[in-house]
């Protein structure tokens, strides 16, 4: 349903660093539309693994396979979704014009830094602030970055992925980071932290603990600070955009 995902859908793919984050929103926004994507842990080497080979227990013919992946490429395909700047995706893009073949687009741009299929070595480190626009860029960065670890088969607890992310924050945080190292401190280790300090939505929270103790958002405009509080609703999961009309059958199409 290539209408209900322009409309419905909104992922930006802007470069390799927030790639799998990406990734991830964008196949579970699709879903209610009929369009499915594989995990990002069940890709491999072959390029057909990017369309699951089932949905809802029954088979994914070629033709639905072939119908999916061009809606895809579609909206793969605007400007407004991929930025004119990510090379290797704009790259992907035109090789794949031919065919309009979205899951072979996605497959390229993961194979540039997803350890499993990439062909080259990928040297995966912590963002450092400095180099990103705002908080709400350094903490997608992040996202990414543990996504890879956790692709390599390093795996992070919550609480260990809080530290590495508070202590990677300039100073100019340290009020926020403050209160959230006393709910740390009052948290037991083997309990689980709470929802406010998902990674996830540490903007949402930093901004707000900012904002309580009387200082700004450090180089933070109106418009960042308004994108930190959209954070949330752009992160949910499938159920919480507006949903189609289900009447069919989502794996109908053979």
């Amino acid at each position: 349903d290539i209408h209900g995902i322009r409309k419905y859908v909104k992922v930006k793919f802007t470069n390799k660093d927030t790639l799998f984050q990406s990734y991830n929103i964008f196949r579970q926004q699709c879903q209610p539309y009929n369009i499915y994507l594989s995990d990002i842990n069940q890709i491999t080497h072959d390029e057909m693994s990017m369309c699951p080979t089932q949905v809802n227990g029954k088979p994914v013919s070629t033709t639905y396979n072939n119908d999916m992946s061009k809606v895809i490429y579609n909206y793969l395909f605007d400007e407004n979704n991929v930025s004119k700047d990510y090379q290797t995706a704009r790259a992907a893009l035109k090789i794949s014009a031919p065919t309009l073949d979205g899951y072979r687009v996605l497959f390229q741009m993961l194979a540039e830094t997803h350890p499993r299929i990439s062909t080259q070595d990928v040297t995966n480190t912590p963002p450092l602030y400095h180099e990103c626009d705002d908080l709400y860029d350094f903490t997608n960065k992040f996202e990414n970055y543990f996504l890879y670890e956790s692709l390599d088969h390093r795996k992070y607890a919550s609480r260990q992925k809080l530290v590495l992310y508070l202590k990677a924050l300039p100073q100019d945080f340290d009020k926020a980071r403050t209160r959230i190292n006393a709910i740390l401190d009052n948290t037991s280790r083997g309990s689980t932290i709470p929802p406010e300090l998902k990674l996830s939505r540490l903007p949402v929270t930093i901004a707000k603990y900012m904002e309580e103790a009387g200082i700004p958002l450090p180089n933070a405009s109106n418009e960042v600070v308004n994108k930190i509080h959209k954070t949330e609703i752009q992160n949910q999961p499938s159920e919480s955009i507006k949903q189609p009309n289900r009447s069919r059958n989502r794996s109908s199409r053979k």
